[in-house]
């Protein structure tokens, strides 16, 4: 029996294994076997997730009816060796909001992302990258930083969630060496601001490496005037996209993203606001188009800079019905082929809320 490659990919992991191309030499779809892509959505709680599996094998046995339909029949037992192996491992007791499954003859790689999604399944030259880089845009990892003359602390969240407080040898960095209790320094105001600039200093050197590795936007929590000393000596406050105000040295980590969730969301409506004024521009400077067949003619020659997606990964466009080639085409196969058209021409993909798209009628690809 032939080893089968089965793993569960963190949703970096998964978009640096299937998003990435060598743009001087694209793939030709017609070289590649066929890829089969599932997905499911799925739930973080019991009971609900407990249904998750059976919404996965009924995936399963849809994709093998599919398969026997598109491919000879004796290469589809190594597809389903892979697929069914990696059905008996997932663990859904720490599942998200949504699965996809990406299988092969030799492999099926597991990725749990924390966006929703409908139940498909997908048979083609292209792996279906759609969830993959809607998670990338509308699900935020942000740094938080709590801001005191006493202790910094350095968490990363992920929209409503706290991933992880970091506990090392830089953080939470305590003030243990920039204070005085000598009351005639005391009594010093530029001696006392300079021992916090210090320590602020210090806190933003730590900072840095960490920045640097994992680059994110930041959220400060903390009292109006240490975070404006903070922001003074930080060297990079142009990752900084709000902040909020209080003391958070004990604060619960649950109850410290109560306070930032609300200032990602109103950095992700800003995102969508930015969208809807670059596409009134380019609806105005004539260089909007919403005919599907006009858009896979750009993509093919590079011409297409943004394609604007729905949150359910639709294309809500006109009909693909002028070319016989793609109208012959049943399902989502055209539209991952012509997401992956666009990437691979260095265009740029961008998901919306389906009330961000009402705003400016149907007219959202670019």
């Amino acid at each position: 029996m032939k080893k089968i490659k089965e793993r569960t990919l963190s949703p970096r992991q998964a978009y640096e294994k299937f998003v990435p191309y060598d743009k001087e030499n694209p793939t030709d779809p017609q070289s590649k076997e066929l890829l089969v892509t599932l997905t499911l959505p799925t739930h973080r709680i019991s009971p609900d997730y407990k249904k998750d599996a059976l919404e996965l094998k009924n995936l399963v046995v849809q994709a093998e009816k599919e398969l026997l339909q598109q491919m000879e029949k004796k290469k589809v037992p190594a597809y389903m060796e892979s697929i069914k192996k990696a059905q008996e491992w997932v663990d859904h007791s720490h599942n998200l909001a949504g699965m996809v499954l990406y299988a092969d003859g030799n492999t099926c790689n597991v990725v749990k992302l924390p966006v929703s999604l409908n139940p498909e399944v997908i048979i083609g030259p292209y792996y279906d990258i759609r969830p993959l880089l809607r998670a990338r845009q509308q699900v935020n990892n942000y740094y938080i930083l709590t801001i005191s003359r006493q202790k910094i602390r350095l968490l990363e969240a992920l929209n409503d969630r706290i991933l992880m407080e970091f506990e090392d040898e830089y953080f939470p960095w305590e003030n243990v060496s920039y204070y005085t209790d000598n009351p005639i320094e005391l009594a010093q105001d530029d001696f006392t601001e300079r021992l916090i600039q210090e320590f602020f200093n210090t806190a933003d050197k730590n900072f840095r490496p960490y920045l640097l590795a994992n680059p994110l936007p930041v959220v400060l929590a903390g009292d109006i005037k240490n975070i404006s000393r903070y922001r003074k000596i930080m060297d990079n406050d142009c990752t900084v996209i709000g902040s909020v105000y209080g003391n958070y040295d004990h604060t619960p980590c649950h109850e410290l993203v109560k306070e930032t969730w609300p200032i990602i969301q109103k950095y992700m409506q800003e995102s969508e606001e930015e969208c809807t004024s670059y596409i009134e521009q380019a609806r105005s400077a004539g260089l909007l188009t919403t005919d599907i067949n006009e858009i896979f003619k750009m993509a093919e020659e590079g011409n297409a800079d943004t394609l604007y997606l729905g949150n359910d990964l639709s294309l809500k466009g006109d009909k693909i019905d002028k070319d016989p080639d793609l109208s012959q085409r049943e399902g989502e196969e055209p539209l991952v082929e012509l997401v992956h058209l666009i990437h691979e021409k260095g265009g740029t993909l961008i998901f919306w809320t389906i009330i961000c798209c009402k705003k400016i009628s149907r007219e959202w690809h670019w």
